[in-house]
């Protein structure tokens, strides 16, 4: 049986992203044959500055970081 982190691999790999995203999902991996463009509005976040601020939604939803 496979282990999640192989199945992880096998998902985000350009095969794995290719059969997923084919004509009904955008791949992160960018223009995968199959895959669908991302919106004109696709938005980029900057990492550090999210986890610099999720203490607040934490906060907000009641969670425990």
């Amino acid at each position: 049986m496979p282990t999640p982190r192989a199945w992880y691999e096998y998902v985000l790999s350009e095969e794995g992203q290719e059969i997923l995203c084919r004509g009904n999902g955008v791949s992160a991996l960018g223009q995968i044959p199959g895959s669908l463009l991302p919106p004109t509005s696709f938005l980029t976040h900057d990492m550090r500055e999210l986890a610099e601020r999720a203490h607040f939604y934490y906060d907000l939803l009641d969670l425990s970081a």
